[in-house]
């Protein structure tokens, strides 16, 4: 079904690239005629001028979105699904208006309310509200004919529910996820029943914890001792108390083997972190982190990251946006993709960072 879907998208993909090129040959058109109009110049040629006009517009126009990025413009996180939202908005000719909520589930759910009162024709939002709180927002942009795209993160419950009148997702599978990233993790670092591993990660109050649930799950299964240090709201974003709550257990825990995280800032800032946490060389212990970035890439290249987690995340924002406007437009909803990601170890992502800088990831 999966495979079904996907190719539905990557042909929404190509007839939407189709709608841009139509302008493109008008216009060559418009050019080659020019000399002809030259020798006729008294015989102006204004119905050819109307047909440009009209062929020209795109069939998003006119179209509002309302996106929240979970973090800030800029940060490592955000700016490829930005970037890949801003490609799918480019195609159709939809305008999108941000909304940065630096991952406070509060934040977020108050943002998706203010979204909702403006009426816009979609709303894409990440999915850390707590399910509960959520539902009457989403009953409410149901019934106003919002569809409303979760991303990253699920809300399952809700967009199982809704999947008919507009909701969707495109996304992490949380728990296999989990399990995918401590996999990746013992069999990077060559790990033995009877070492230690910590996952310094998301809180226990929503969907991202049924990741950090999955790496649990795993790793003791495979005989391993893990401990889970909770990266609390009001912190998910500082280096710097990472770095002072890791050196801490690390200091306790000599034997620590490996480190797991689910952070776009902590990947790229690998470096700062362990080395504050007393290690001299990155080869001392193990790290796992995630989202493609220039600053993760330059941690894999310098060691200090060991392994990447690849979501795609501009992908996410291309999707996104691209079935938001299916739906508003041509009314086909509950179009989505869940994502097991992939890997990267620096000698791996090598061949690919020319691919990663042209379109991001």
């Amino acid at each position: 079904m999966k495979k079904i879907l996907i190719l539905l998208l990557v042909g929404v993909f190509v007839g939407s690239m189709f709608f841009v090129g139509i302008g493109c040959k008008v216009e060559k058109a418009v050019e080659e005629a020019a000399p002809a109009e030259e020798e006729a110049a008294e015989e102006p040629v204004v119905a050819e001028e109307v047909t440009t006009v009209a062929e020209d517009a795109k069939p998003g126009e006119g179209l509002v979105i309302y996106f929240q990025v979970g973090g800030e413009p800029g940060d490592p996180y955000a700016e490829p699904v930005i970037q890949g939202a801003k490609r799918a908005a480019e195609i159709w000719g939809c305008e999108i208006i941000w909304q940065a909520g630096q991952w406070d589930p509060v934040k977020i759910m108050a943002q998706f309310t203010e979204a909702i009162a403006a009426q816009p024709d979609g709303i894409a939002t990440v999915g850390v509200m707590d399910v509960v709180a959520a539902r009457p927002a989403f009953e409410e942009a149901i019934e106003l004919g919002i569809p409303v795209v979760t991303y990253q993160y699920p809300l399952p419950e809700l967009t199982e529910e809704f999947k008919d009148q507009g909701c969707a997702f495109f996304g992490l599978d949380m728990y296999p996820t989990g399990v995918a990233h401590a996999k990746a993790t013992i069999d990077g670092a060559g790990l033995k029943a009877g070492d230690r591993i910590l996952i310094y990660d998301h809180i226990e109050s929503d969907a991202r914890s049924e990741l950090t649930q999955g790496v649990l799950d795993y790793a003791e299964e495979q005989g391993m001792i893990i401990d889970w240090l909770i990266n609390p709201t009001e912190h998910i974003l500082s280096v710097e108390h990472a770095t002072e709550v890791i050196a801490g257990y690390t200091a306790a825990h000599p034997d620590t083997k490996a480190i797991i995280t689910w952070h776009g800032y902590f990947s790229a800032d690998s470096e700062v972190i362990l080395r504050g946490s007393g290690y001299t060389d990155p080869d001392q212990i193990y790290f796992t982190g995630a989202d493609i970035t220039p600053g993760s890439i330059e941690a894999l290249e310098s060691g200090w990251t060991d392994l990447l987690a690849d979501a795609l995340l501009s992908m996410q924002g291309y999707f996104v946006v691209n079935q938001l406007v299916l739906d508003k437009l041509y009314k086909i909803p509950g179009l989505g993709i869940d994502i097991v990601p992939t890997y990267h170890t620096w000698e791996s992502i090598q061949p690919i960072i020319p691919l990663i800088e042209e379109c991001g990831r």
